[in-house]
């Protein structure tokens, strides 16, 4: 209750105000992580009630108003329960309709609970072989939707020591062997801060943007000057470009390809089973066409 500031006498206040002052009090509830004995009633038609702890569990708070969500759903609440409580008067919650649905929906959650289970997970990693082999089988099915490049990038604290490890792979020096002395040397060790090799990029994945940009003045196998990030002075090696609308290279159509394997193996999977169903229960067709039914016994 809120108190009139002149005479400090009790101030009422709207109705509608003072439903979201309560719903906000809830909230508040809510949001400090304290446990009540017993959840709080939100709302009650006839015998049955909403609680909190129901309404949490029903509405998304990610994003806008808590208070908004929380009115909304405790007013669809009220009206589903009005609909449903008028159809238990009328009969209808056990008629034959409200139970040929309930069968059905039963029926339809159990058996994707048991795919779930038993046909989806993949219970084994896919090897790599098996993965290639699918990919040489389908290469001409994978294309690049957008520019790739596949670049060496180290970074270094310094641009001395960005510029000296640059001019060393640039004179013909290998990658991986101009990192060796850098991560063997203590003071140069000190100055490294990462190398990363054979790595695939698009605009999008490379951070920052910049090196985006110095790749695409580069030839194959060129070095870049030492460009200044927020990590430190980077050097970037362009090994190759990919085109959009290009065959993809494994590396890049890998995931695709893990995908599509695994999409076939539930497949099979699932084949297998029905098959092995079909001989575990007895199954009888009493069908020729929809305009002539064979008669059963």
């Amino acid at each position: 209750m809120l108190l009139n500031r002149s005479n400090r006498t009790p101030a009422v206040l709207p109705a509608a105000e003072r439903g979201a002052a309560v719903l906000l009090c809830l909230l508040l509830i809510w949001g400090c992580g304290k446990r009540a004995p017993e959840s709080p009633v939100l709302a009650r038609v006839g015998d049955n009630v909403l609680t909190l702890a129901e309404a949490r569990a029903h509405i998304d708070t990610s994003f806008g108003s808590r208070t908004d969500e929380l009115r909304r759903y405790i007013g669809s609440w009220v009206d589903a329960e009005l609909l449903y409580q008028e159809a238990k008067r009328k009969g209808l919650e056990h008629s034959d309709a409200v139970e040929s649905r309930l069968g059905e929906v039963r029926r339809q959650i159990a058996n994707q609970a048991y795919l779930e289970q038993f046909v989806y997970p993949e219970t084994a990693s896919l090897a790599e072989d098996s993965l290639r082999s699918y990919f040489t089988a389908h290469a001409g099915e994978f294309f690049l939707p957008e520019d790739e490049i596949q670049v060496n990038l180290a970074t270094f604290d310094s641009r001395e020591r960005a510029s000296r490890f640059g001019a060393a792979v640039a004179q013909g020096t290998p990658w991986a062997k101009a990192i060796e002395p850098v991560g063997r040397d203590s003071a140069g060790q000190a100055g490294f801060v990462s190398s990363l090799t054979n790595r695939f990029y698009t605009l999008h994945t490379i951070v920052p943007a910049t090196l985006w940009k110095v790749a695409q003045t580069l030839g194959a196998n060129e070095v870049s000057f030492p460009v200044r990030t927020d990590a430190g002075f980077v050097v970037l090696q362009l090994l190759k470009t990919y085109r959009q609308g290009t065959p993809a290279a494994y590396e890049l159509a890998r995931d695709e390809v893990y995908r599509r394997v695994s999409l076939e193996r539930q497949r099979q999977r699932y084949d297998k089973l029905l098959s092995t169903l079909r001989n575990r229960y007895s199954v009888q067709l009493y069908y020729t066409s929809f305009d002539s039914v064979a008669p059963h016994e």
